[in-house]
Order: structure tokens, then C-alpha cells, then sequence
């Protein structure tokens, strides 16, 4: 079997055909996908599957048009047959790790760790770092959904000796921060959050730097440091402000509302609902706005 690592989803080449056979562009169905046209993508992958059966990407295309159209298993399906005339581990690699997507997606959380843990086994075969990356964390987002919150830390912190990007390591610390707020442990998230913070400044990324105050801000809050949390949270909706970020400014205003009620300032917590609230309103965000509500309800009832 061939070992190419870091094979990317679409790769840029050419399928070669014989006279009167249709020619498979990568390119050309992604390109139908992007325009909605997803009944045209079908079409010609149908039609690159049956001229180059041992080729993965026709088989990813369609599998991506089938999901677009809300038909999961069709998706499954054909990746399935994909799995079965894969012609390299690096297929696998792509195959396994969309079959494990789209079990998670479908609630089937015991079929997609098992592979997910298949790409991890496959990308170590083949020193695929930036796979074992993907795989170590996209176990341990199962291991979430499942409430396996130990489980979960522990392939985050896995995933972490493969980071390249300083973005995955901001990714991986703040899943990390976030599972030990699901388990009430908000001075680790704390520490994580700080973490995630370090790599966020290495991006140089200010919207990504003022998200990662804010929700460090928010876990002061929770771990009742209210002196460090209202530093986070205004220096998180400073940089919303200067970055012109609505829904950055929406977040950190929520933040803050929460931050006075939690100190007993129903007033100032009020009022910066009410601002977020109008930001999301404002935004035609639907969840941000219920979101926002729901907290200004339960202060109500106080």
C-alpha cells in the first residue's frame, strides 16, 4: 500500500479516461457543492464511482452531496463501499475519519469511536502526525457526548503532543477548559483557559484572542475570582469593540451579565443582557437572542 501523508480531502488532479468516458475533476464537484448544485455533484461522482471504482475521492464528493441533501445513510453507505476498494492506508485514513463523523452526527456515538479510533491506529501506521491530531480529538469529543468527562480530558491531553497550529492547541485547551466546567472543576478550567490564551496570542488572531478572554473571564466568574473575571471580560469586549465584532461584543455582554448577577448587581446585569439581547436581535441570531432571555427570565423570578 502507498503512504502519502497529510492527504488533503480534494486533491488537485485529473482523472484520466478512456475515449467516451466522462472525466472526473475534484475540483468541478466541490465547486457544484459550494453552488448548492448538489444533484449535479451526485451525477458525476455516480459516474466516476463506476469508471475508477478504487478511486476515494468520487466516493467523498458524493458522500458530501448525499449530507447536503439530508440523506445521512446514503452518505454512510457509500463511504462504506469506499472503505471496501480503498486502495491505501491514507484512504482509510479519510474514510474512517468521515465514517466516525457521520455516526456522531447520526447519535450512533459507540460506532463512531470505533472509527475514529480506526483512523488514530491507521494515521500512527503511517506517522500521519496531523491525523492522530484529528483522531486523538474527535475521540475525545465522543467521549463528551457520551458524559465521559475523565475519558475525554485524557484524549484532549493526548491530542495535544501533535499540535503544529497554534490555533489546535487553543482548540484542544479550551475543550479541555469546557469539559472541566461540565464537571464543576472551574479552577482547572481556569488553567486551561490560560493555556488556551498563550496559544491564542501566538495566532495573533485579536477576534480569537478576545473569545478566549471572554470564556476565561467567564470561568473566573464561576470559580467566584470576580476581580480577575470583570479584568478578562473587559479586556475580551475591548478588542470586540475595536475588531467591530458584533457577535464577539453580543458574547462578551452576555458574559457580563451574568458576571453582576452572580455578584447581586440584578441592575447592571439587566443592562447588559438588554445589550446582547439587542446585538443578537439585531443579528437575526435566534439562539443568542432565546439564550439571553432565559437568563433575564430567571432574574426575574429572583
Amino acid at each position: 500500500m502507498k503512504r502519502v501523508i497529510n492527504k488533503v480531502f480534494f486533491l488537485p488532479f485529473v482523472f484520466l479516461a478512456s475515449c467516451g468516458q466522462a472525466v472526473f475533476y475534484p475540483e468541478e464537484c466541490q465547486n457544484y457543492i459550494k453552488a448548492g448544485n448538489y444533484q449535479k455533484a451526485i451525477e458525476i461522482s455516480k459516474t466516476a464511482i463506476q469508471a475508477y471504482p478504487r478511486n476515494t475521492e468520487p466516493y467523498l464528493c458524493l458522500s458530501t452531496a448525499y449530507l447536503h441533501k439530508g440523506k445521512l445513510d446514503d452518505a454512510i453507505n457509500t463511504m462504506k463501499k469506499a472503505e471496501q476498494v480503498a486502495p491505501s492506508y491514507e484512504d482509510l485514513a479519510l474514510i474512517y475519519n468521515r465514517l466516525g463523523f457521520m455516526y456522531h452526527l447520526k447519535g450512533d456515538l459507540n460506532t463512531a469511536l470505533e472509527y475514529h479510533q480506526k483512523h488514530l491506529s491507521v494515521s500512527r501506521e503511517v506517522g500521519d502526525t496531523k491525523g492522530q491530531f484529528i483522531a486523538n480529538v474527535n475521540i475525545a469529543d465522543i467521549y463528551q457526548s457520551k458524559g465521559e468527562y475523565t475519558k475525554a480530558i485524557e484524549y484532549y491531553q493526548r491530542s495535544a503532543q501533535f499540535l503544529l497550529d497554534p490555533r489546535d492547541g487553543v482548540l484542544v485547551y479550551k475543550n479541555i477548559a469546557q469539559t472541566y466546567i461540565k464537571q464543576g472543576k472551574y479552577r482547572d478550567a481556569v488553567e486551561n483557559y490560560k493555556i488556551a490564551y498563550e496559544y491564542a496570542e501566538k495566532t495573533g488572531d485579536k477576534k480569537l484572542l478576545g473569545a478566549v478572554l471572554i470564556d476565561l473571564g467567564d470561568a473566573y466568574r464561576l470559580n467566584r475570582d470576580f476581580k480577575n473575571a470583570f479584568e478578562s471580560l473587559i479586556k475580551g469586549l475591548e478588542i470586540a469593540k475595536a475588531q467591530k465584532d458584533n457577535q464577539l461584543k453580543g458574547y462578551a455582554y452576555l458574559k457580563l451579565g451574568l458576571f453582576y448577577k452572580d455578584k447581586g448587581d440584578l441592575s447592571s446585569a439587566k443592562e447588559f443582557l438588554k445589550r446582547a439581547y439587542e446585538i443578537y436581535i439585531s443579528m437575526n441570531d435566534k439562539k443568542g437572542a432565546q439564550e439571553v432571555l432565559e437568563h433575564m427570565k430567571r432574574i426575574e423570578k429572583r
